[in-house]
């Protein structure tokens, strides 16, 4: 990739994305994914990761609760580079050329990451009512409900995100986000335990990863998360190809 880091022009939206995982009956491998309604402006249709954009009320919560410096985390391995090469193939098929850009500089914003480790918090929250506890685990708590308790979600047990790293939206889409990808082992959450938010979310559940690499709707970023997770969560392939 030929861009250089810093694109002081961009008006960047930080966003958090989490890649929430269970073991399966039988031991197989699901994550956690969110088929969007038409009407979203954001992937209308498609199936996403859960996760949004850190709103004001993160970036508070980031100021009063400082963090451990990015720097001190070991290298990401979900990066902008390593996307680009990856999603090459694609640009030059759909829009006939590589976009080349300014990304934004992994330090632009030193308040930006632990914000948004409290966005992801709140949107599994608000999205699919998993609460980060002492477990992931499941409340009793009315969908209506989740936007108030989203308040206190991001004060506990944020270590139980894993950061992966950061991809910033291509120049060719008209909204542009920096969104750091964390991952979340819910295995002991009961399963599937995930119910779908109002109006965000027009399916929720978990879903075998093979089985929806097979598929179509799925955005450029998701599918490459998907591809990455085999380096980083093992799982076995399915041998039934309609069976997820």
């Amino acid at each position: 990739m030929a861009g250089t880091e810093g694109a002081p022009s961009v008006r960047w939206r930080d966003a958090a994305t989490v890649v929430a995982w269970v073991t399966a009956p039988g031991g197989r491998l699901r994550v956690l994914m969110i088929e969007r309604p038409a009407t979203q402006p954001g992937w209308p249709g498609q199936w996403v990761f859960p996760g949004g954009g850190v709103a004001d009320a993160d970036r508070r919560w980031a100021e009063r609760h400082p963090g451990a410096p990015l720097s001190a985390s070991p290298p990401a391995p979900i990066n902008q580079n390593d996307f680009m090469r990856w999603a090459r193939p694609w640009f030059l098929r759909r829009l006939g050329y590589v976009p080349e850009d300014a990304w934004p500089a992994w330090d632009r914003d030193p308040l930006a990451h632990r914000a948004a480790e409290a966005a992801a918090a709140r949107e599994l929250w608000e999205e699919a009512g998993l609460w980060l506890g002492p477990a992931v685990d499941v409340p009793a708590v009315p969908r209506a409900e989740r936007t108030a308790g989203a308040r206190r979600v991001a004060l506990r047990h944020l270590s139980a995100l894993r950061y992966w790293g950061r991809l910033a939206t291509p120049p060719h889409e008209p909204r542009r986000f920096d969104c750091r990808f964390f991952g979340l082992d819910c295995s002991l959450a009961p399963w599937p335990a995930a119910r779908g938010a109002l109006g965000e979310v027009k399916r929720l559940t978990w879903r075998d990863p093979d089985a929806v690499l097979r598929g179509e709707g799925i955005p450029l970023p998701t599918r490459y998360v998907l591809e990455c997770l085999r380096a980083l969560i093992a799982w076995p392939r399915t041998d039934d190809p309609d069976k997820e």
